[in-house]
């Protein structure tokens, strides 16, 4: 079966007529004079959610209209790869799609957010936005990945906040060797960096990727001499370093002089606090609620997941918040992070139930100009991808799939991607259809799409249905929605003209996994 884009690239929609500003002329000049040419409106003519409150401003002000809400199944997909990595089983989308509740989508997204997925999903996301895809078959990055995420995992399931793992990964730096035991915070987030060269003594790289991931800043630049596009001196950088000092036990290196430390100073001035350990001052200063840089730098991260673009990019050089694409979003995304305490759930709830989220990625041009004004159209990450394979194809619903099987899956996807893809969203090259030639298809992973593997497929077969309603249920699972009128019509063409059934219908499948609708979150 050939394939097509999907419908959700090519169906025009018509947006909601725009509504006017009734704001009146003292009022705009009021606001001109004190907010700097940005206008509000009357209070009781603005979104609650705080969040779409700032872009609804944010559009009056510029006269566009955003895209529509998408529909119930593109919401229920999206939000479901987005929270936990995988797509709706027929059963959940069937229960969800016949539900007359008003509030569905809110009483779905509290379903996802309780859920086990949800801390493995992020576990393992968190880790590959921390050490990126490590390539080669011996290097730490490699080894302790898994770890890592096995350990986030279990402090989002205790209910840990953002900031005290964080805070736990800087401090871990002081691990040299990495310890192991229930009480050691491992693998150690600054071992594994200061050694992925094998050297004892990268303390510079480090605090460049401490500053880079936390802090929103390429303080690297300012190691040899003044950052070139931003405040940061030698000085800035050797301040920070100084909270290294006391770390450097493994002398200088053979032909190199002892190493001198300047006093340990962070960059808004603060110094460490007597009779404490100095990498712990620097943990204490980057996510304190004071420090609105990380704040800030999180949820940039956060929103960029969830919206496909950061509210300033690249996510790990914010700078001092030039170039955001809506003034005042990231100033309140951070505010709402660190009113919930860093904790992940009620963030991202927030995020997920906002009007600008449930935008349709649709739209006829009239929501092209401006910033978020519909759903942006973007591949699934490699966890997602993985996820929405295996849960579209799985052998069986009590058959776990090896750890090894998911790293090396997502190690081919990630590829020809640079090892860092992960923390600044770029696009992994390598893609779906390659990783779809290159998959031996008797793998677990892909195997269920063929009859006679004991896969779903198997489980569709085995309920007897007409040729079309089996189709419809194939498109439930690959795709979380039955097919329009003339997909089904050439898809029983397709299955009339196949050897049998079974080959038909597992051609069909295959053409869906092949899809564009199936390999982007839309």
């Amino acid at each position: 079966m050939p394939r097509r884009p999907c419908g959700v690239f090519r169906r025009p929609v018509r947006t909601s007529p725009h509504r006017g500003d009734l704001l009146s002329c003292s009022t705009l000049i009021f606001l001109g004079l004190f907010l700097q040419g940005r206008t509000s409106s009357d209070p009781g003519d603005l979104p609650v959610h705080p969040i779409d409150r700032v872009l609804a401003q944010y559009w009056r002000v510029r006269g566009v209209t955003p895209a529509p809400p998408c529909s119930d199944s593109e919401f229920q997909r999206r939000v479901t790869l987005d929270l936990i990595g995988r797509l709706p089983t027929p059963a959940e989308h069937l229960r969800y799609s016949q539900s007359q509740d008003p509030r569905k989508r809110q009483r779905w997204v509290d379903e996802l957010l309780d859920q086990r997925e949800l801390p493995l999903f992020w576990g393992e996301r968190l880790a590959s936005i921390l050490l990126g895809y490590p390539q080669e078959k011996y290097s730490l990055g490699l080894a302790f990945k898994p770890m890592l995420a096995r350990w986030i995992t279990a402090n989002l399931e205790q209910a840990r906040g953002y900031d005290d793992i964080v805070s736990d990964l800087i401090r871990s730096s002081a691990q040299w060797p990495p310890k192991q035991g229930p009480d050691a915070v491992y693998p150690a987030f600054g071992t594994i960096f200061l050694n992925g060269g094998g050297r004892p003594d990268g303390f510079e790289e480090v605090l460049g990727r401490t500053a880079r991931m936390f802090l929103g800043i390429s303080l690297q630049c300012a190691q040899c001499h003044d950052h070139p596009r931003d405040r940061w001196t030698q000085e800035d950088f050797q301040g920070m370093l100084g909270f290294y000092a006391r770390l450097d036990t493994a002398g200088p290196l053979p032909g190199k002089p002892p190493r001198t430390w300047a006093p340990p100073v962070f960059l808004d001035g603060s110094t460490p606090r007597d009779g404490f350990r100095r990498i712990s001052e620097l943990a204490r200063l980057v996510v304190r609620p004071e420090n609105v840089r990380f704040s800030r730098t999180a949820a940039n991260r956060f929103w960029a997941h969830f919206m496909g673009q950061g509210v300033i990019e690249p996510l790990d050089d914010l700078g001092d918040g030039k170039g955001a694409l809506v003034p005042g979003l990231l100033e309140e995304l951070g505010g709402i992070l660190t009113r919930e305490a860093f904790h992940l759930k009620p963030f991202f709830r927030l995020l997920v139930t906002s009007e600008v989220y449930q935008q349709s990625s649709r739209s006829d041009g009239a929501a092209e100009i401006g910033a978020f004004t519909r759903a942006r159209v973007r591949p699934l990450d490699p966890e997602q991808l993985f996820g929405a394979l295996t849960t579209a194809t799985r052998p069986g619903p009590d058959k776990n799939v090896p750890e090894e099987l998911r790293s090396g899956f997502i190690r081919m996807i990630a590829r020809t991607s640079d090892g860092e893809a992960a923390s600044r969203l770029s696009e992994y090259t390598a893609g779906l259809e390659q990783a779809l030639r290159l998959a031996d298809s008797t793998s677990p992973v892909f195997a269920g799409a063929k009859a006679g593997t004991g896969g779903m497929l198997d489980r569709v077969l085995a309920k007897k249905l007409s040729p079309p309603d089996a189709i419809r249920e194939i498109y439930l699972i690959v795709l979380t929605r039955p097919p329009e009128a003339e997909e089904l019509s050439k898809c029983l063409h397709h299955v009339k003209e196949a050897s049998d059934l079974p080959a038909g219908l597992g051609e069909i499948f295959w053409a869906l996994l092949n899809s564009n609708e199936f390999y982007f979150n839309h």
